[in-house]
């Protein structure tokens, strides 16, 4: 089923309930599993062990960690918003054992023909990450592989940084 209103599909697997300081922002494939083009596949998921060694430098107990990421393959037809939801829950349940929790996944179901708003690089997926987490903007960074990613943060003045894509 796609998301025919063009806002995000949100997925809150493990809410924080208690207040926190810091908020960082991942992008999903290339920078925490290995991307292998419209990846949804379970058989598919490789954690990139060397980017969440970086990422893992800027979590701490006091962060809120989310995902925003672009998955058109559900906008065309290629896997449902059920088989993503299903990645994105084992994806979190693997990278917990390198202590990071991903609380919530904003996901663009929509293609680049679309004209949607949450499709990086526009910001709907990061304004709606910054209103959920209500953690300002100076307190928030946005980790990612792509130019997209680095044009998403560069729109809405968070700072930005750049893993290797499909460090392994």
């Amino acid at each position: 089923m796609v998301n025919d209103n063009l806002t995000p599909i949100v997925q809150i697997l493990t809410p924080k309930i208690e207040k926190v300081k810091n908020l960082i922002i991942l992008d999903r494939d290339g920078t925490i599993n290995r991307d292998f083009g419209y990846t949804y596949k379970l058989s598919d998921l490789v954690v990139l062990t060397k980017n969440l060694e970086i990422i893992k430098r800027f979590v701490d107990e006091n962060s809120l960690v989310l995902c925003v990421t672009n998955q058109s393959g559900i906008g065309r037809g290629y896997f449902t918003t059920y088989e993503a939801s299903t990645f994105n829950s084992a994806l979190s349940h693997e990278i917990k054992k390198y202590q990071i929790a991903v609380d919530t996944f904003f996901m663009c179901p929509h293609t680049p023909d679309s004209n949607c708003r949450c499709r990086k690089p526009s910001t709907l997926m990061v304004e709606m990450a910054l209103s959920y987490s209500k953690v300002p903007l100076s307190r928030s960074i946005f980790i990612g592989d792509s130019k997209t990613d680095s044009e998403t943060c560069h729109k809405i003045g968070m700072k930005f940084i750049q893993v290797p894509k499909n460090n392994l």
